[in-house]
Order: C-alpha cells, then sequence, then structure tokens
C-alpha cells in the first residue's frame, strides 16, 4: 500500500515537472518568435 502511494506520488511529481518544463519552453518559444518578429519588423 505505501509503495504504491509512493509510486504514485513520484509520477505525480514527474507529470508536474514535465509540464512546468513544457510551459518553460513554450514561453522562451514565445519569447524567442516575439524577438525575431520585432528584429524583422524593424
Amino acid at each position: 500500500m505505501t509503495r504504491k502511494m509512493i509510486l504514485l506520488g513520484a509520477l505525480t511529481a514527474a507529470g508536474t515537472l514535465f509540464q512546468s518544463a513544457g510551459c518553460i519552453a513554450r514561453f522562451l518559444g514565445d519569447l524567442a518568435g516575439t524577438s525575431l518578429w520585432l528584429s524583422v519588423v524593424d
């Protein structure tokens, strides 16, 4: 029972980390796209 709980907690933590990494990557991608677009406009 406790092993299942630990495994579930680890999976949840990994999922959360993966999700926040995806958000950070998307943010950086938007930032890069915006600066690229601004440099093209200038």
